[in-house]
């Protein structure tokens, strides 16, 4: 068994979700590769990155959201309280402003992995949706 695996879940429809678990056997990372793109214009529009999760073991270790731009460039926020401190068999969204992630370092001209999640604990989540949003006042910067 590796330090993450992955697995399909049920959520609303069959296989609609992928049920992730981070070992803590090591740092590990969940990245969402895809074409170089340009978010300047969606972060200055205060668009955010939205996550319809179910947090399914709580985290033993500092887990962060990044944005990657290609070698050492990468923005990243801390983003455990937002995951919850008991298993919930709800599923929940949680926004990040794209902002956060340009003002954490990140070079939103080139972004090559617009979605890392990493910690080095335990973790469990399953994650039904992924998206780019309009801000409508609930994205946060988190600490």
């Amino acid at each position: 068994v590796g330090v993450i695996s992955m697995r399909t879940d049920d959520a609303g429809a069959q296989e609609s979700a992928r049920s992730l678990v981070w070992s803590g056997a090591g740092p590990a990372s969940l990245m969402i590769q895809g074409p170089v793109v340009d978010l300047q214009r969606q972060a200055t529009g205060d668009m955010a990155i939205a996550i319809r999760l179910r947090t399914d073991l709580v985290p033993t270790s500092e887990v962060t959201l990044a944005a990657h731009c290609g070698g050492p460039c990468q923005g990243a926020v801390k983003i455990s309280d937002l995951l919850g401190n008991t298993p919930s068999p709800e599923f929940r969204t949680i926004k990040i402003k794209l902002s956060c992630l340009r003002d954490a370092g990140a070079d939103l001209s080139r972004v090559e992995w617009p979605v890392v999640l990493a910690t080095d604990g335990r973790l469990g989540l399953t994650i039904e949706d992924m998206r780019l949003v309009a801000n409508t006042g609930d994205a946060i910067c988190p600490g």
